[in-house]
């Protein structure tokens, strides 16, 4: 399978995530491929999915490998076997995440003066992968409900709106912000316009 054939199946599990979460809850918002600068990388980094709840802001990577999932929380890489069953080594995939989070936590900060304390890492996989991890973050497709309410904390009524607005802000900052560096439009901005036409 080739890499653009891999890509279209990473988005369309994205998008069943996306559809699910939306569904199990519907008083959070439920966000998809937020893009914000990582210091630790000097790049753009992008967020899979953020579900910004009362209880809590679920920073969430999914990975769409079939066949098996390897790897711990000490560990530099992590196996990941996919349909053609050969192993691939990726950067531990918590640790990517993580990343993910530093760099939404430091943008809001920068941008708002404001650093949410509660944001939760979850790293999701196709119900047909087979985990070989200890990692408490890591969880099939069907079990991510539950990890999220498991983390969820009610008491801390955290403004939903608010923090899902500063994190659209920080993602359209961003879009802007690749344009003026290298003269690019990002897919979603061509897509609208093109409907628009």
């Amino acid at each position: 399978m080739n890499r653009r054939s891999l890509e279209l199946l990473g988005t369309m599990f994205e998008t069943k995530v996306v559809l699910k979460l939306k569904e199990d809850f519907p008083d959070a918002v439920v966000l998809h491929n937020i893009n914000s600068y990582s210091h630790t990388l000097k790049k753009e980094t992008q967020t899979d999915v953020v579900v910004v709840s009362k209880g809590g802001i679920f920073v969430i990577e999914s990975k769409n490998f079939i066949t098996s999932m390897k790897g711990s929380y000490g560990d530099k890489y992590w196996e990941l076997r996919s349909r053609d069953k050969k192993a691939k080594f990726v950067f531990n995939t918590l640790g990517q995440n993580m990343l993910h989070t530093r760099s939404l936590n430091a943008a809001m900060y920068r941008k708002f003066g404001e650093m949410p304390m509660h944001l939760w890492n979850l790293i999701v996989f196709p119900d047909s992968t087979y985990l070989n991890t200890d990692v408490k973050e890591v969880c099939n497709f069907s079990g991510l409900t539950n990890k999220i309410k498991e983390r969820m904390n009610e008491n801390l009524g955290l403004d939903v709106y608010k923090y899902a607005s500063m994190l659209r802000r920080i993602d359209s900052d961003e879009l802007k912000r690749q344009e003026e560096i290298y003269g690019l439009l990002d897919e979603r901005v061509t897509h609208f316009k093109a409907r628009e036409e």
